[in-house]
């Protein structure tokens, strides 16, 4: 079993081309926790104040791709941090099952303990109301900040393309679909499905009656295959309109809900 359905994106070719706007640097040198950030530019932006965590797939936030998505945020002003919970290894250079690899990574002794990190951060940059934004493996992480019991604790809102909340379950014995329920209980959430994602997510599942219920939504975009936003082949117009058309309404729902 794997976390991403078959047909799936593969990993993406690196773009020498781009060229980041933000910098790799340490945030916590006793956990070794690198991270990407991109800072807001302009001063006078009416959202200087907000904040997103951007939580990678399992190819990592340093990707050429991930770093142009981070980018694309601090550039409609939001101040965006992604860190490296995988501490340099991705699923392209371990050789570990895949289960086994992503078991390393628990969210209470790893990814709560480095979003905290990442909070503060982006409390110290004046940061006062914090979002995030997850792909693949990285919507688990979004959900699992969703769904935690203290409230001062909580993301405001999130967000989550192609999902792999199944990780709950697959990795770690728990209730994907249970998870879900709880995080958009207490946030909302907007979550751009793949054609081929799981289908208790789907629009139409008790799961996306639940988040359409509390402020949030599921858009299914059929056409797309499960990582099209973070590994797809932006040379087909297709593919480049969709994870573009994923991202802006990412952007409209975090301006609407920080």
């Amino acid at each position: 079993m794997d976390c991403c359905p078959k047909s799936s994106w593969p990993e993406l070719p690196d773009d020498s081309t781009y060229h980041a706007k933000g910098q790799i640097e340490l945030l916590n040198d006793k956990t070794s926790l690198k991270v990407y950030t991109s800072s807001v530019t302009d001063a006078s932006s009416l959202t200087k104040k907000k904040g997103i965590i951007l939580y990678p797939d399992v190819y990592g936030p340093f990707t050429s791709r991930s770093k142009s998505i981070a980018d694309y945020f601090s550039n409609h002003g939001f101040e965006v941090i992604a860190p490296d919970c995988f501490r340099g290894e991705t699923k392209a250079n371990v050789s570990l099952p895949l289960g086994e690899w992503l078991s390393k990574f628990p969210y209470e002794d790893v990814v709560k303990r480095d979003s905290k990190d990442c909070k503060d951060y982006l409390k110290q940059k004046g940061v006062e109301s914090i979002g995030a934004i997850g792909f693949c493996w990285g919507v688990w992480a979004v959900v699992k900040e969703s769904a935690c019991e203290g409230e001062e604790d909580r993301i405001k809102c999130g967000v989550g393309c192609h999902p792999s909340i199944l990780i709950e379950s697959f990795v770690f014995g728990g209730d994907d679909e249970e998870l879900a329920m709880k995080a958009s209980d207490n946030v909302p959430l907007l979550l751009n499905i793949a054609g081929n994602d799981k289908e208790n997510l789907m629009p139409g599942s008790k799961v996306a009656e639940n988040v359409t219920k509390n402020g949030g939504s599921i858009v299914l975009y059929k056409d797309m295959v499960h990582g099209w936003v973070t590994r797809g082949d932006y040379t087909q117009e297709d593919v480049k309109r969709s994870g573009m058309n994923a991202l802006s309404s990412a952007l409209e729902f975090f301006q609407k809900n920080l």
